[in-house]
């Protein structure tokens, strides 16, 4: 069996456990605080990539700026089709921002996977970079909006300021998808309340803290990877994905240690 994640961290003698309160809040105001509270720690770090936390809500107001100006405020879900993680974290962030609902594909997925997702969700909006527009462009068929990460700043108004979308805890953040095994694919949505729940669950259990580092091994398109991306950036940790994809045994065990 493979063993969970979390299971190298360590308990902390000074662990002080998230309040009931903490739940009443949604994710984008709990990470803005986070934000707040340690702006120059290390949010994500992937080889010689390191976002603190402070640059990292700006790359994410700036997308959620892009997305606002684009395609205007509402609840609708937002796809993106990305490898990079870090450029993934910064997605996640930047939709929520928007008050929008984020779906993650992975561009190796086979297209006809794909396909059935694209067609059952019926997003305005797929966010991707330049090694993604090609299955991007193939998956849309002019049927939605492409914004290429690799060219936000062009024509686009850019904000570093926090956009301060009006979002409750019934607002939903994600749609997770099924394998489709046994037929079509099947999606399941999530909500602030549900996540923010998960998060002060993790955070406890696992004793996180702004000391901890915490390994992102899934991809974003699964509903696990919630609780390493949220333990960490609603705790002051650090997040630090790895491509496994990319990686040998060894190679893995070396980045483990």
């Amino acid at each position: 069996m493979t063993p969970h994640p979390f299971s190298i961290i360590k308990p902390r003698k000074d662990f002080i456990p998230l309040a009931r309160d903490f739940t009443e809040s949604t994710l984008v105001e709990r990470f803005e605080q986070v934000v707040e509270k340690f702006p120059g720690r290390s949010a994500i770090i992937q080889g010689d990539r390191e976002f603190s936390y402070q640059s990292l809500n700006q790359a994410a107001n700036r997308l959620a700026h892009a997305i606002l100006s684009r395609w205007g405020p509402g609840e609708e879900p937002v796809v993106f089709l990305l490898d990079d993680k870090i450029a993934s974290i910064i997605s996640i962030l930047g939709i929520l921002k928007a008050g929008k609902i984020y779906l993650a594909l992975e561009p190796s997925t086979p297209i006809e996977h794909l396909e059935k997702i694209f067609k059952d969700a019926g997003p305005a909006l797929v966010i991707t970079d330049e090694a993604g527009l090609s299955v991007t462009r193939q998956l849309t068929q002019d049927e939605a909006d492409i914004l290429n990460l690799d060219m936000l700043e062009a024509g686009l108004p850019i904000s570093n300021e926090n956009p301060h979308v009006p979002l409750s805890l019934e607002s939903l953040t994600a749609i997770y998808y099924t394998s489709g095994s046994t037929g079509q694919p099947k999606g399941v949505v999530f909500d602030h309340r549900l996540a923010i729940h998960d998060s002060r669950v993790t955070i406890n259990s696992k004793e996180l803290g702004c000391e901890d580092h915490i390994p992102l091994i899934l991809s974003c398109s699964y509903a696990w990877s919630i609780d390493p991306i949220y333990g960490a950036l609603l705790s002051g940790a650090t997040l630090y994905p790895c491509d496994l994809k990319k990686m040998t045994l060894n190679a893995f065990v070396d980045w483990m240690v």
